[in-house]
């Protein structure tokens, strides 16, 4: 019985997440084992004064996808990479495949804007949160089974991570953000299979 209480311990201490996000400003920490060091992703420094990267680390594993967005060159083109894996945060990752497609410099200041209007919200949730315990600190939930969402953020030359999934994080609707970026990646291609309409890439506005 103890050792199998010792498992479940150890198990809940590496796949838990905090409902409140976590966050830093600065290079997220890297781990060789982890997604992002699957695919050798580059400091956020290196890709430009402005980029977006999101990615997904199911704790119980599972697909995984990794869509980064920074400067093609000196130029106003954004380069938008997409990374499917598999794995496990235990047994590590593998990689099955990766598209890319480029974004003009209007379209990714309107996507950039919308990923920042989250990390606000998220800012402004976080400052107005009650709920303490005895001890005066702050109630946190954990969670076991999350999809792993991390999003690093650099504008104006300034470098930010946000990780988590449970409870009030703006990663939930940057998720949606980035599903909705790949689906309109993945348009070019196929307009000519559905009369030629073009995913939005903005996200709808709530009523």
């Amino acid at each position: 019985m103890r050792s199998i209480l010792f498992g479940m311990l150890a198990a809940t201490a590496v796949c838990s997440n905090p409902a409140h996000a976590e966050s830093g400003v600065g290079e997220l920490p890297r781990c060789s084992r982890c997604v992002l060091g699957k695919i050798n992703s580059r400091p956020m420094a290196e890709l430009g004064s402005d980029a977006i990267r999101f990615s997904s680390e199911p704790a119980l594993g599972g697909p995984s996808t990794v869509v980064e967005v920074g400067q093609d060159g000196p130029g106003s083109r954004y380069r938008v990479s997409v990374a499917y894996l598999a794995g496990h945060p235990a047994s590590g990752w593998r990689k099955l495949g990766s598209f890319h497609f480029w974004l003009n410099g209007d379209d990714f200041k309107r996507l950039l804007h919308e990923v920042e209007q989250a990390e606000q919200q998220q800012s402004e949730n976080d400052a107005g949160a009650g709920g303490v315990d005895e001890d005066g600190e702050r109630d946190i939930i954990v969670c076991t089974d999350g999809p792993g969402y991390i999003t690093e953020i650099r504008s104006h030359g300034v470098t930010r991570w946000i990780s988590g999934s449970c409870g009030d994080t703006a990663n939930n609707a940057i998720a949606s953000l980035m599903a909705r970026l790949v689906r309109y990646g993945t348009g070019v291609f196929l307009k000519h299979l559905d009369g030629g309409s073009q995913p939005s890439l903005r996200l709808p506005d709530k009523e």
